[in-house]
This record gives C-alpha cells, sequence and structure tokens, in this order.
C-alpha cells in the first residue's frame, strides 16, 4: 500500500530535521507541509512524529532552548513556533505508515522520516497532481476536524469529486 523512496536533502525541511538529530530519537514528519511542499507552497506548519511520549517531550524541550515559544499543549501534542512557523509535535503511533492511515485525504498521506525516507500513499502523487481529495480508505471519523480541513482544502484550490463527497457526509450522517 505504501511505497518507500530515497529523498534528496530539500533545502526546506534539511534545517528542520536536523533541529531534531541531536536527540538522537526517530522521528518523521507527515501530511500537510509536505503535500505543501510539493506544491510549491509555503507550509504554515510542520507535523512532527514520535514513537514515544517521552522522545516527544525531549524533543519539545530541545526546541525550547533553541529558541521555540511553547504556545499550546494539547493533550496529545504540543505546538510551539517560532519566526512564524508552527511546529506540532504528536505523539500517535509507531510508524510513518501508521501514521498515514490517520489522514482523511490521499493528498494528506505522505510522511519523511529523520533519514530522509519518504513514505506515501500509492495515488499520493496523482491525486496531488490533479488537486483532487480522495477520501482515505481509513478516513478519521472527527467531524469537525474533517470538515475544516475539507473547506480549507477547497478555499486552496483542491477539488473533490460527488462520489468522494458522499463517502465524507455518509461517515457523519446518521441514516
Amino acid at each position: 500500500m505504501y511505497m518507500k523512496a530515497s529523498v534528496q536533502t530539500s533545502k526546506y525541511f534539511k534545517p528542520h530535521i536536523d533541529s531534531l538529530q541531536e536527540l538522537d530519537v526517530y522521528f518523521w514528519i507527515a501530511g500537510g507541509s509536505l503535500r505543501d511542499f510539493f506544491i510549491n507552497q509555503d507550509p504554515k506548519d510542520i507535523d512532527f512524529y514520535f514513537e514515544s511520549i517521552q522522545d516527544r517531550d525531549k524533543a519539545k524541550d530541545l526546541l525550547v532552548e533553541k529558541g521555540f515559544e511553547v504556545i499550546n499543549i494539547w493533550e496529545k501534542h504540543f505546538e510551539l513556533q517560532k519566526d512564524k512557523l508552527r511546529y506540532d509535535l504528536f505523539h500517535r503511533t509507531k510508524s510513518p505508515e501508521e501514521t498515514l492511515l490517520d489522514f482523511d485525504y490521499t493528498v494528506c498521506r505522505c510522511a519523511l522520516d529523520k533519514n530522509y525516507i519518504l513514505y506515501y500513499d500509492k495515488n499520493f502523487f496523482y491525486d496531488l497532481k490533479l488537486r483532487r481529495l480522495v477520501r482515505s480508505p481509513y478516513p478519521k471519523r472527527h467531524i469537525i476536524v474533517e470538515s475544516k480541513r475539507l473547506k480549507k482544502l477547497l478555499q486552496r484550490g483542491f477539488n473533490i469529486d460527488k462520489d468522494n463527497l458522499i463517502l465524507f457526509l455518509n461517515d457523519h450522517t446518521q441514516d
């Protein structure tokens, strides 16, 4: 279902990944920042994922030492900011592949690990090129989160066909 490919160290992600390399823990970036990068848009935030809560907390402490400001502490993640770029630090899953299952549309199902290995849904680049929103087979089931993401993506020029819109509505309405 997912493919692995080596990725050239990009000018954009290298400083962000390097900022956490000294921790010597496994982590990955996933979701919208990669989607935005591949369509030449500046990401507003970068979502980092960690294998354990302890690794995530170490990352937060290191980033605070490096001048990041903690702007929110949520139940499952921290939001930090520096120079108008937000880092969200999560612990939810054990691998990049499992993280991809959390995303509701194929154009969000992409991850880049600390070793610059890219994990992506087999339709990620195709759907990205067409700017189409296709429901993943494992939607999140959080109507508020998904509705906001759907609205944001539609405003950014993505489109959703009737069948995928019906899938979205069926997931969030009772018969």
